[in-house]
């Protein structure tokens, strides 16, 4: 995607959000081309679950259209974390199974708004009434009673637009959206109910509701987010010929439908050959890779490989529970040591909104770094991308990292984007929609000290720099950025005895920042739009793997979604 391309609105650029989009371009490296640079497509599906968030209208002069509200139970069966059954096969029931439907989403159309000129400023509507119903399902009948939710807290967030289609680099933040925070008791079975009054200008919304990631003890499975995709158009829209939809009598004029398909063709359009070139150039390099692979099991494509042969045991367990319980006693504040819940939850290592977790196995971590190596130095390296939008096109060295679906790691980048990422991400980001990650960029970043002066004047090191640089050379300093992307993971591979290349994170709503070492078999999740910088690598070298989980559920305008759920 062109630079001068960060949003448009049917085929006209919109300065204010070209300008927003021009500044978070300039702090968000490796966004030159548009997100589509580099990303993977993911056919993914959230875990199964009796838990469940479900909207429900309660309003008569609201319509529900063309609903595509699912439940997320396969035939009826659920998975018992708990039971006796291999831990592996539990991990793959739990994390993976593709015949599940997506989150559930509602749509409605408002058919109360006061008339008005088309064109004026964005019209108050009178309130909408909504109920949402929900279920949160403890893991295991013997769970203890101090551990079990007595009430249960959601977070509805509520992006609104009146535009057709978002041409982002950078989406606005979902901290951007209007949130509020509503409680209610749980029944016996662990039901609820929220019933809502929500005041929504004309245009187009998107409605998330979310549990809130509070009570970190918990041993109930958290459902995904359940989104409610509204239309409230103004008078003078209404007054248009209408087309039906559904049964429900949900009508939409057909100038109205006419522009909404015209702007979604016009996105669509603009990144189609770019994202088409990119996916044939990554499924050519890993063609002419394929013969030189060393450890076919790590790209788990092989017969008998797994996911779960590869991960820490710790991270392993606490994915196939799936509990925030389970989840929150894995994972360790920015300083790799405190436990982030009870009183601790507020002291600094965990007030970045930067967690740490055990990642692979030790040996699995030299088999990574042995298997990216041998593709940097094999006869088609120089034909490798260079990942991350970084460096000038073609222009490696010792020290680039590698696309990992280039080097026969495709299979396992969708894994840990799917069973790992989305999963921790749901804990501790929800906000982000995880379980809408539908792409995602990997990749391998690779660091040795910088250069340095002998007292003959001589230069020492792997790379004459003077420069900063990033991540194609070495040295690993970077300024303050933000990422293309959602929510992201960095596995430290290795090796031993590194020093320095912290990252260093701002901590929302405050002036500080809060420093993240890399450790040799952890990683760190955090929020793409977070600012973050790194400093120098000191001793050692440093091998890292990244995944970065992109949703356009986040990325597109609420009109795009309403148009691809309640329309086509």
């Amino acid at each position: 995607m062109p630079n001068d391309h960060i949003m448009v609105q049917n085929g006209s650029v919109t300065l204010s959000r070209m300008l927003m989009g021009l500044l978070v371009l300039g702090s968000a490296l490796g966004s030159a081309h548009g997100y589509a640079e580099g990303v993977s497509p993911l056919d993914f599906e959230p875990p199964p679950t009796e838990s469940y968030l479900r909207w429900a209208s309660t309003d008569s002069l609201s319509s529900r259209c063309a609903s595509t509200s699912r439940t997320l139970n396969v035939d009826g069966a659920s998975i018992d974390a708990h039971s006796d059954t291999d831990p592996e096969a539990r991990l793959w029931a739990r994390l993976g199974e593709p015949q599940l439907a997506r989150p559930p989403v509602d749509c409605r159309v408002v058919r109360s708004v006061p008339s008005s000129a088309l064109g004026a400023p964005p019209e108050r509507t009178r309130s909408m009434a909504a109920t949402l119903r929900g279920r949160l399902v403890p893991p295991h009948p013997a769970a203890a009673p101090a551990q079990l939710m007595q009430t249960v807290c959601i977070l509805v967030s509520v992006r609104s637009s009146e535009e057709r289609a978002f041409w982002y680099l950078v989406p606005p933040g979902v901290n951007q959206d209007p949130t509020t925070r509503h409680c209610a008791p749980l029944g016996p079975d662990g039901t609820f109910a929220l019933h809502l009054n929500l005041s929504l200008a004309s245009g187009y919304h998107r409605i998330s509701a979310y549990v809130s990631t509070a009570n970190r003890n918990s041993t109930h499975h958290h459902p995904p987010s359940a989104t409610l995709l509204v239309w409230a158009p103004r008078e003078s829209d209404r007054a248009a010929a209408p087309r039906l939809l559904g049964e429900s009598g949900c009508t939409v004029p057909n100038i109205e439908l006419g522009r909404l398909r015209a702007a979604a063709a016009a996105a669509e359009a603009d990144e189609a050959e770019d994202r088409r070139a990119k996916l044939q150039a990554m499924a050519v390099q890993a063609q002419r890779y394929a013969p030189h692979r060393l450890h076919r099991h790590l790209g788990l494509d092989e017969e008998g490989s797994s996911l779960a042969e590869l991960l820490d045991p710790a991270l392993l367990a606490a994915l196939t529970d799936g509990s925030p319980a389970a989840i929150w006693g894995l994972l360790r504040g920015a300083d790799h040591e405190t436990d982030c819940r009870g009183d601790a939850a507020s002291s600094s290592p965990c007030t970045a909104g930067v967690f740490t977790f055990p990642m692979f196995r030790p040996d699995v971590s030299r088999a990574l770094i042995a298997e990216i190596e041998h593709a940097k130095a094999s006869a088609v390296a120089d034909l490798l991308s260079v990942p991350n939008n970084v460096g000038d096109a073609g222009a490696r060295s010792q020290w680039t990292g590698v696309v990992l679906d280039e080097v026969g790691l495709g299979g396992l980048a969708t894994a840990l984007a799917t069973k790992v990422l989305a999963p921790l991400a749901q804990a501790v980001h929800p906000a982000w929609a995880p379980w809408h990650i539908d792409s995602y960029h990997a990749f391998s970043i690779h660091v040795a000290p910088a250069p340095s002066t002998t007292t003959a004047g001589e230069r020492q090191g792997p790379a004459d720099l003077e420069e900063m640089v990033v991540h194609r050379h070495s040295g690993d300093r970077l300024p303050s950025h933000i990422d293309v992307c959602e929510v992201s993971m960095n596995a430290c591979l290795g090796n031993p005895g590194l020093n320095g290349s912290s990252v260093h994170f701002q901590v929302p709503g405050e002036s500080g920042e809060t420093s993240v070492a890399h450790v040799p078999g952890r990683a760190f999740i955090n929020v793409c739009q977070q600012r973050h910088r790194t400093d120098r690598m000191t001793a050692g070298v440093r091998h890292s793997l990244v995944v970065r989980g992109l949703a356009s559920h986040l990325r597109r305008a609420p009109a795009e979604l309403f148009l691809d759920n309640c329309v086509d």
